[in-house]
């Protein structure tokens, strides 16, 4: 138990570290709008519109080191191969993906940007409150994390990570707080700690409303301590369908069969500079690449994986949000936040479908379990969440 205590209590200032350091650096999308003029703009049934902007003038080029890049519009044959693998496993019947893409494409050579009206409808949270971290039988005002992780030595790195994740609405996210479902590709500790992280949150700071919605946040790439979404310089979007951060509107209802799911998968270019692939659901079309030219650590890999659950509650705060489906259930997956299909790609560029390197982590009022190898329909799997609570005890 004390080694599990330390164990859950060095994932969570890892994970911390990043959210101490800023989530958000340099000009907010407001500004990013302001600069981009629209070649084509489009309106969702929502009431948000977006504009089509292009590809070449996307704010992740304004980066120094990318001035003179190249967008490359699709990974090599291996990254291709890779993926294609990836996706022969399908969801079960009555399970389907979360739709995050538009209606309508933008034309071809330009890429689909929020317009942002409200100057503080994306903020820059740089100076949200510092995390503040406890043993795990104490209040958990900070940063919270249950999961599974995988950790190797330097020689091994891992070349990718996957996983299919249930997508829900947790209830009870302060205004300062956020509930996320996500994983995660890290490498290095301290003040080297480099993160790639994408999955789906509730963030009423960051977004404005309590809906859910896909994200991706990078930290410690070079001269941008951490980022968010379309506020990485370095992400290089090629999709002229899929919005960054757009809100995912059906979500999986509890205790049915009713389940919506993202895929995500994260691999890293053996050619063509070697950059790291983001590919949502079936897409054969990758939402773009975060460019290796950025990264001093992750550039030949990540030592660190993580798929899980996490939670923030400011300091001061009484109650603590939901996680995931806002119950856990061990096993009972129609209740329960889970990922399927867990996989990486390990040093050598082989997919591993049946890991068996995993660890867990967990936190006072946000559990994990059934973390195993199933059959050849689901693989690896494992369940998490929450309710949250108080000092004085989890919510009932």
């Amino acid at each position: 138990m004390a080694f599990k205590g330390f164990v859950i209590l060095y994932v969570l200032l890892y994970f911390g570290s990043f959210h101490n350091e800023a989530m958000v650096k340099g000009n907010n999308l407001n500004d990013l709008n302001s600069e981009l003029p629209p070649i084509k703009n489009i309106l969702t049934k929502h009431g948000d519109t977006y504009n089509c902007v292009d590809i070449y003038k996307q704010a992740s080029l304004k980066h120094p080191l990318l001035w003179n890049h190249t967008i490359q519009m699709r990974p090599s044959y291996k990254v291709r191969k890779l993926r294609a693998k990836m996706l022969s496993k399908k969801l079960s019947p009555g399970h389907r993906y979360a739709k995050i893409k538009l209606d309508e494409a933008c034309p071809k050579g330009t890429v689909p940007v929020l317009r942002v009206a409200d100057k503080d409808q994306l903020k820059n949270v740089s100076n949200l409150t510092k995390s503040r971290f406890f043993p795990n039988d104490q209040w958990n005002h900070g940063l919270e994390f249950a999961g599974i992780f995988a950790k190797t030595t330097p020689d091994k790195k891992y070349k990718g990570v996957s996983g299919v994740m249930t997508v829900w609405n947790p209830k009870n996210v302060g205004p300062n707080q956020y509930s996320s479902v996500a994983i995660s590709a890290e490498v290095g500790e301290g003040p080297d700690y480099t993160r790639i992280q994408f999955g789906w949150t509730v963030f009423p700071f960051q977004f404005q409303d309590s809906f859910t919605h896909w994200f991706f946040q990078v930290t410690n790439i070079t001269n941008v301590p951490g980022c968010f979404d379309l506020n990485c310089q370095g992400f290089v979007q090629i999709n002229t369908q899929v919005p960054i951060g757009a809100a995912i509107h059906d979500v999986s209802e509890y205790g049915t069969d009713n389940q919506v799911f993202l895929r995500f998968s994260l691999l890293q270019d053996p050619e063509k500079e070697s950059p790291w692939w983001l590919f949502y659901n079936e897409e054969p079309t990758p939402i773009g690449y975060f460019s290796n030219k950025l990264f001093t650590k992750l550039s030949d890999g990540a030592d660190t994986l993580k798929w899980g659950g996490y939670v923030f509650t400011q300091p001061g705060d009484e109650t603590s949000p939901q996680m995931g489906s806002g119950k856990f259930d061990n096993e009972i997956y129609q209740r329960t936040a889970n990922m399927i299909n867990v996989r990486y790609i390990d040093n050598k560029y082989e997919l591993v479908n049946s890991p068996n390197d995993i660890q867990t982590a967990e936190s006072r009022c946000y559990l994990e379990g059934d973390q195993s190898y199933k059959d050849d329909k689901v693989g690896y799997t494992f369940c998490f969440g929450g309710k949250g609570g108080t000092q004085e005890k989890c919510s009932v």
